[in-house]
């Protein structure tokens, strides 16, 4: 498994990964615990969400580890995962994620960080990578999370019920729809029904990229 680590800003960590497999057989857990409108704060082993995912999709298979591009997740769901769950359900991928876990806390000691995956290199990564940085703005500054809601209460009902609509088809909770709203409208990662005039658009983008800044630094690459 080839991967690496790198601190984007400030208590946010993105864990990249050669293939999209790998990104996520180690997030999926975590990120389900932490978002999933069935499985969030609760227990669950690998063949339960196997089987509720292809019940509540299209396909006759488990596609999952191929469907998503982008992961992000507060630290305290893996903490919490490891913590709740039977650890005879852990996979080595689970343990390689807790790992992660570990070298990040003794870096930031009792403070809570935030950690966002993605797959590939270059500009194959770059959009996934911006949405998932986004949300870990939205969930870490206070100060960002507060302009990007002003924005979106000057959107009109037409342009956020066609994202909440759409959003919902997802599978998202109502509970991070303006959460998911601002960071694809600031990122441009979006289709018809979530559409939003250009002027906006740019607004929420330029408000993206202001609060974006930082210096990347790899930490460990294997």
């Amino acid at each position: 498994m080839q991967w690496s680590l790198e601190k984007v800003i400030a208590k946010t960590y993105h864990l990249n990964f050669k293939n999209q497999t790998d990104l996520s057989e180690v997030f999926w857990r975590s990120q389900e615990y932490y978002e999933s409108p069935t499985f969030k704060k609760k227990k669950f082993t690998l063949d339960e969400f196997r089987e509720h995912y292809i019940e509540n999709s299209d396909k006759d298979e488990f596609t999952y580890m191929t469907d998503w591009n982008g992961f992000n997740t507060p630290s305290k769901y893996i903490r919490d995962v490891r913590a709740h769950h039977n650890p005879e359900d852990f996979r080595d991928y689970d343990h390689f994620m807790f790992k992660i876990y570990d070298f990040i806390s003794s870096m930031e000691g009792d403070e809570e960080f935030y950690l966002i995956g993605t797959y590939g290199r270059g500009t194959e990564q770059t959009g996934t990578y911006n949405h998932e940085l986004c949300h870990a703005l939205w969930a870490s500054n206070q100060e960002y999370q507060k302009k990007a809601k002003k924005l979106l209460e000057k959107c009109s009902k037409k342009s956020l019920n066609g994202m909440f609509k759409s959003l919902k088809k997802m599978g998202y909770r109502e509970e991070v729809f303006e959460d998911e709203a601002n960071a694809y409208w600031s990122t441009g990662v979006y289709d018809y029904e979530m559409s939003l005039s250009n002027k906006q658009l740019i607004k929420f983008e330029q408000l993206f990229k202001k609060f974006r800044t930082g210096a990347r630094k790899e930490i460990f690459n294997a």
